[in-house]
């Protein structure tokens, strides 16, 4: 696996003011047997490191399951303007983060390797690049900014094609992650990662689907992602810098509708088979 190069005197600098657990944090699955002799720290697209905080959480990181697919407009402004900030902002020590790229798909005949994407072959072709990535980057801080890159990249509605790779090899060029790798897997592994996805698929009603604590949180326009995430770490006993002094979600006055976050419902299209 190809890992980021990361200056000795940057990785001197870091690990004085980090603790080894929050260092070991950062090292990518397989990094040791790659010979990899010092954590991977994945840039942004801005370019810079992200760091953790120096502050150790008193509790367990807030469990956050987040069901997505990669052709789904209210999916990509999810991931693009509150998922990726959010994470960024709080770190593994507040959030155990799991993404799950497939949605409404649905397996058909798992004999003959049939599913049904909602937006078509496109959708399931981007599904399985995204589980790829995740699958060989299995830490947030690695595929977080692939996944948003892509929301730049891809159309989002209904494509009953392919996607040409092109969009998928320049964000992972971006963000350091090796793109024969999940070139590759996308070819050989393509029908395991659409099996293994819906498997780890509990039901739902539409997509994104947002998980706390094994609470299904129902997000508006109005409500602020992370305040959710520290109210669920401070019920645990924890605290982090970024939940200080945040206000409480407020539910709208009486009589007001909610401004619902947009989503995509499963009988939103027709779904499309993909072999």
């Amino acid at each position: 696996m190809m890992m980021p190069v990361v200056s000795k005197s940057f990785m001197s600098a870091l690990a004085a003011c980090l603790t080894l657990q929050q260092l070991l944090l950062f090292v990518p699955a397989g990094a040791a047997d790659a010979g990899v002799s010092m954590p991977s720290l994945l840039r942004g697209g801005d370019g810079v490191a992200v760091v953790p905080s120096t502050t150790t959480a008193a509790a367990d990181p807030v469990d956050v399951l987040v069901l997505v697919e990669s052709l789904c407009p209210g999916c990509e402004q999810f991931i693009r303007t509150i998922l990726t900030d959010a994470y960024f902002q709080l770190g593994p020590l507040v959030i155990n983060l799991t993404v799950i790229p497939f949605g409404n798909a649905k397996v058909v005949d798992p004999d003959t390797h049939e599913v049904k994407c909602q937006h078509g072959l496109g959708e399931c072709d981007g599904n399985v690049y995204e589980l790829c990535a995740i699958h060989l980057y299995p830490q947030p801080e690695q595929y977080l900014p692939f996944l948003e890159c892509l929301t730049h990249k891809l159309n989002p509605g209904y494509d009953n094609s392919t996607i040409h790779p092109c969009a998928f090899k320049g964000c992972a060029t971006e963000h350091h992650l090796s793109w024969p790798a999940i070139e590759a897997c996308h070819k050989n592994d393509y029908w395991p990662m659409l099996q293994d996805a819906a498997e780890k698929t509990p039901a739902h009603d539409y997509v994104p689907w947002i998980v706390v604590e094994e609470e299904h949180v129902e997000m508006t326009e109005d409500m602020d992602f992370v305040t959710v995430i520290c109210e669920a770490f401070q019920k645990k006993g924890g605290s982090y810098p970024a939940c200080t002094g945040r206000k409480e979600n407020q539910k709208p006055p009486l009589g007001e509708p909610l401004r619902r976050y947009p989503v995509c419902r499963a009988n939103d299209v027709p779904l499309v088979d993909a072999e």
